[in-house]
């Protein structure tokens, strides 16, 4: 059994090497009892020599490894072994080692070297993650020497340019960018000498592909020196969707250049608060050239009434809290003349920013128009109560005329024709009265109308309200001018003669009246009394009675029907169309 180191006439020198080597280096015996270990090992193992030999040979090796069994069977089958194997340090902790054994002493012992590699694994295991990763990367990624030639060519290029590895790897650059300057071009030697000097080159060029597509791409390329050697690392991104965007956008600027260019409205678009263009429009109707608005805020302009407001609108659609507005405002001009205008202002994005697109229709002359028409307006009034008024007046006295006449006037019949004509006249003059104190010229609030009308009845056949009691429902209904005299007409005959007639001998009783709206193109009147009713064999349609007559014939006008039931006292209904 070997017990310590060989010992020969180069003992000294071996020594040395022993403990001098900068690898693991110890002595062992065929049952894995380590003998001897020299410094390097106790530093690799973090363990005294002592420590070492007393672990032996499991003591060192990761029980997991399968390659040390595998090792071992391989060196006493030839004497040698050479391997990757698995140690563990003290505190536990393994490392990969590169081991060489050799057996000596006919077998009684064996030398083992141990190069720790786990730097040189961690490395490769980058390097080969890093390969996969170039490998798979979503760009195109060469490596290119200084004339050109492609030595490495990533999956991503061999997808998109239809070529093997293999083949583009004994290709040039210009085989797939025939666009780029050859490597005997004098232009080639200039750029690559800037190339060298700023360590990094970035362009657009096309690529074409085995099928003869060409497809736009930007380079990104980066300098490198290896081994002597200069290398250009180049990464290519299909820009095709790019490309297409970029002229989907500036066809979409075209078109909305000329849309502005040529539209008759003023067109604004800020950021933020600044204008960033206006259109010619803009110029011709404010005043202002497009230097001078440039340097403007979007609320500049604006009347000093509608500052305030302008600035909230259009920091609100710049804020995008709405997403379109329309709002009329006053703005000053250049040369200080007020235009109203109507602002419609929606956001968007443009060139990559929040916008605001004002566009400004000029209305100063449908303003100047609607004050004219609201003056002229206003004087219509004027004259129509005027007429009304006048109107009124003269009814008025003509009943004043009739009434002076009927006092010269002795036959009791007589005075009493002159009594229903003036009456009849009230209920038009009645009409008059109540459109001149009104606002609303095309018609009248009939129930009021109704009960002044029937008070005035009242009045002119001195009958005791107390006697005769008088119900009214018209609700809230309106009735158009040219329709509400002769329905007054047909209430004033109807309540006329019931009081006349319904009541003799100061009988008492009632007297509704109903005005309502039937569905939204039917009126019904329903005028009823209690009193003692009309003789049965009485053909209303047919009375010689003026005042029925007159009913008839204003429902006539009216374009309605009339009927009559009579069995407790009179009720009178007429059906007509509102208009």
């Amino acid at each position: 059994m070997i017990t310590e180191t060989p010992r020969s006439s180069d003992d000294t020198y071996y020594r040395a090497l022993f403990e001098s080597s900068m690898d693991a280096v110890f002595l062992t015996v065929p049952d894995g009892t380590i003998v001897t270990a020299n410094p390097a090992a106790c530093r690799m193992f973090d363990m005294s020599e002592k420590e070492i030999c007393a672990a032996g040979r499991e003591g060192i090796i990761d029980s997991t490894d399968p390659n040390h069994q595998k090792f071992l069977e391989e060196r006493k089958s030839t004497g040698k072994a050479h391997g990757e194997l698995l140690y563990r340090r003290k505190d536990g902790s393994s490392f990969i080692g590169d081991a060489t054994s050799v057996i000596v002493d006919g077998g009684a012992g064996a030398f083992v070297i141990v190069h720790d590699i786990t730097q040189k694994k961690e490395a490769e295991k980058a390097l080969r993650f890093t390969q996969f990763a170039i490998d798979h990367a979503f760009v195109e990624v060469f490596l290119l020497t200084r004339d050109m030639r492609i030595v490495y060519a990533n999956d991503a290029a061999c997808r998109a340019l239809g070529y093997t590895r293999e083949k583009l790897t004994r290709m040039s650059f210009r085989d797939i960018d025939p666009w780029f300057p050859s490597p005997n071009d004098p232009e080639h030697s200039v750029r690559w000498k800037e190339f060298r000097e700023t360590k990094h080159a970035g362009f657009e060029t096309f690529h074409l592909t085995r099928d003869g597509r060409v497809y736009p791409v930007e380079i990104q390329s980066n300098y490198l020196e290896f081994e002597g050697k200069e290398y250009s690392c180049a990464f290519s991104q299909d820009i095709t969707e790019r490309k297409r965007a970029e002229e989907a956008i500036h066809q979409s600027e075209e078109k909305f250049r000329v849309l502005t260019e040529t539209s008759p409205a003023a067109i604004v678009l800020y950021q933020g608060d600044r204008i960033i263009y206006a259109n010619p429009s803009t110029t011709r109707i404010f005043g202002y050239s497009e230097a001078e608005l440039l340097e403007m805020n979007f609320w500049d302009w604006s009347h000093v009434d509608f500052r305030d407001t302008s600035s909230e609108h259009g920091l609100a659609c710049l804020r995008v809290e709405t997403e379109q507005l329309q709002y009329e405002q006053k703005l000053t001009t250049k040369s200080g003349e007020e235009k109203w205008v109507i602002v419609s202002a929606g956001n968007i994005e443009y060139r990559g920013k929040p916008t605001v697109i004002d566009t400004l229709l000029d209305i100063t002359e449908a303003k100047q128009a609607e004050e004219r028409i609201g003056t002229a307006l206003a004087e219509k009034v004027v004259l129509l109560k005027e007429v009304h008024h006048r109107v009124k007046n003269n009814l008025q006295l003509v009943c004043s005329l009739f009434d002076l006449q009927s006092d010269l006037i002795d036959d009791e019949k007589s005075r009493n024709y002159f009594q229903v004509i003036q009456n009849r006249v009230r209920s038009m003059a009645l009409v008059h009265e109540r459109l001149y104190k009104s606002e609303d010229f095309t018609s009248i609030g009939f129930e009021e109308y109704i009960r002044d009308l029937c008070a005035r009845l009242f009045d002119s056949f001195m009958v005791d309200p107390g006697r005769i009691n008088l119900k009214v429902d018209a609700g809230n209904l309106s009735i158009a001018v040219d329709r509400a005299i002769p329905w007054g007409l047909v209430i004033n005959e109807l309540v006329s003669n019931a009081l006349k007639h319904a009541f003799p001998d100061n009988r008492s009783g009632e007297i509704s009246i109903c005005f309502r709206l039937d569905g939204d193109d039917w009126l019904i009147l329903t005028v009823a009394d209690t009193g003692v009713g009309m003789p049965p064999d009485l053909d209303f349609n047919n009375t010689g009675t003026l005042g029925l007559q007159l009913v008839n014939m204003l429902t006539l006008q009216l374009n309605g029907q009339i009927s009559m039931e009579g069995a407790t006292g009179t009720a009178f209904t007429i059906r007509a169309r509102r208009s």
